[in-house]
């Protein structure tokens, strides 16, 4: 008889849920106006920032700029209308968007424009009816919702965020704290990926998982729509009938990637203890690309594959270990000697020094298998000496 152990792991983590909504055509028109409004207060406020540093070099901060949403609301009736809370939000993301692009993690903040997508953050205040499947929104009622997955009856909801897409949809996506159990047991088997544009990637035991392209399948497609839309007359009902069905395209594609991402990752991190890959700088290297391979960069996405890796990793108990990209395509796997006049187009070759023949991405696979296995084996032993003994 076989007996398994299954450790259970609990711990306090957050976790996001998100739900489509349907609201009724009053409940829209607020919420049109509450978008508006925190969308106006965004970009008052950073056109205020900038302009006072321009003239005065002076930094306003986020508690002097919520101080000034009083001035605001008597000089703008219509913002009273909003809960204080939500406008309130909207400046601490502007807020967030400044220290992000200071700490070299995001952009400047930008204007936002009212045919983007719209959001609205709600600290406090909404309510889930799973049993009647609704969601009680502040100040514009309840609405109904799919309510597909429930959370724990013991989770503490912290924020909501309401959100419009381009092709006029609505979600909510709720961020509880949750007493997270861990139930995936502890593994022996561990694996090195080597992220890549022709095949999406490449595993140290060989297997490849293709590039599904969703991007370029639809890339014809979207350039006719494109140039259907540009022979319309701007404002007219058939251009915004045109936008929608290009949005709704760009939406299909982003959830076919987004499928496909979420399977990739879950199944990895189903099969394996530890994972292994190359820390790229993916911003960098779209810098350095020409116009295809940015193109082929955002269609594989690489950085939100990685994120979606992490956080799945973190959940289940499983590690994440990022190695130096130097010179892993570069090396042989076998004698370790590095093939300095391997090009890019190489797909295949064969060391000079011990005769072996590679696959050059299944060669780089193998070799971040090696320095992730190094490395990581270096963290666990460090863990077990630093671990309080009782």
């Amino acid at each position: 008889m076989t007996f398994f152990l299954l450790f259970v792991i609990y711990y306090i983590m957050p976790k996001a849920y998100k739900y489509r909504i349907y609201p009724n055509n009053s409940q829209k028109t607020a919420l049109a106006q509450g978008f508006g409004n925190c969308r106006f207060v965004y970009n008052n406020a950073l056109a205020f920032k900038k302009s006072q540093y321009d003239q005065n070099k002076k930094s306003i901060s986020c508690f002097d700029l919520i101080n000034r949403l009083t001035t605001l609301k008597s000089e703008f009736d219509f913002l009273k209308i909003s809960p204080s809370q939500t406008l309130q939000q909207s400046l601490r993301n502007l807020d967030s968007s400044y220290k992000n692009f200071f700490k070299k993690t995001g952009s400047f903040p930008n204007f936002k424009s009212k045919f983007a997508k719209q959001t609205l953050n709600f600290p406090q205040g909404v309510k889930i009816d799973f049993k009647n499947s609704r969601v009680y929104i502040p100040k514009i009622g309840k609405t109904l919702g799919v309510l597909h997955r429930k959370f724990p009856t013991d989770s503490k909801i912290k924020t909501c965020t309401v959100s419009k897409t381009t092709s006029n949809k609505y979600f909510i996506s709720i961020l509880v704290e949750t007493e997270q159990v861990l139930t995936k047991p502890k593994i022996k088997q561990t694996i090195g990926i080597d992220l890549g544009i022709k095949d999406f990637l490449t595993m140290s035991n060989g297997k490849k998982i293709a590039n599904p392209k969703h991007y370029k399948k639809s890339l014809m497609l979207l350039k006719d729509l494109q140039r259907s839309l540009n022979r319309k007359i701007k404002s007219s009902n058939n251009y915004y009938r045109m936008k929608l069905r290009i949005a709704k395209l760009h939406e299909y594609i982003s959830n076919c990637r987004k499928d496909f991402l979420h399977k990739e990752s879950l199944r990895l991190i189903d099969e394996n203890q530890a994972i292994f890959l190359e820390d790229l700088d993916v911003k960098g290297l779209q810098e350095k690309s020409n116009k295809i391979m940015n193109r082929n960069i955002s269609d594989v996405s690489w950085g939100e594959f990685v994120r979606i890796l992490e956080y799945k990793a973190n959940w289940y108990g499983r590690d994440i270990v990022k190695i130096d990209p130097r010179n892993t395509s570069k090396m042989c796997s076998v004698c370790k000697k590095i093939n300095a006049e391997l090009a890019l187009s190489d797909r295949e070759w064969q060391c000079k020094h011990c005769h072996s023949k590679h696959d050059r991405d299944i060669n780089a696979a193998k070799n971040i298998y090696r320095s992730g296995t190094d490395l990581w084996m270096d963290n666990q032993r460090l863990s077990r000496k630093e671990a309080p003994t009782f």
